[in-house]
């Protein structure tokens, strides 16, 4: 709520939202026109993006403060044999974190299922995305890390 006015905040905008039903929002006054409809349970969110040409639909899952067991498995070192270059995963109060030689920690923020963002100090840079590679067992095995200047950059897990 801002005053007086129910706001939602998807990456770096913010915009008002009006309620259509009970699970049920649209965007108002807004550039871009966003549809957002919770599932029954509250697990999901389902997010209808009218971009001018046709409509885009993404379906994010919801992963608040996730227990540290299930992130756990994100945590450790990973190397980029083609940069010849690694970094670290690390948890600290229930938040993973990314970790990189010479720079401050920076906070990874669930957008999916083995899919974390940092979103971008300045409003004209894109935000880092990291999804995780799992192998047969479940394991993570990797990341795929992608961001302004590199797209699927493959790190392992070492």
């Amino acid at each position: 709520m801002k005053d007086e006015k129910l706001m939602a905040k998807l990456a770096w905008m913010r915009f008002q939202i009006v309620p259509i039903d009970t699970n049920h929002f649209q965007s108002v006054d807004n550039e871009i026109d966003y549809d957002i409809e919770f599932s029954e349970g509250l697990t999901q969110i389902i997010v209808k993006v009218d971009i001018g040409n046709g409509i885009k639909i993404s379906t994010l899952e919801k992963m608040l403060d996730s227990p540290k067991e299930l992130l756990t498995d994100y945590l450790g070192t990973y190397y980029s044999a083609e940069l010849e270059s690694e970094f670290q995963i690390n948890l600290a109060s229930n938040r993973l974190y990314f970790k990189s030689k010479g720079y401050l920690p920076s906070h990874l923020r669930v957008a999916g299922q083995n899919l974390f963002l940092i979103y971008p100090i300045y409003a004209d840079t894109y935000a880092d995305k990291f999804e995780f590679v799992r192998d047969q067992e479940g394991r993570v095995v990797g990341l795929y890390r992608c961001n302004d200047r590199v797209r699927k950059l493959y790190f392992s897990k070492q």
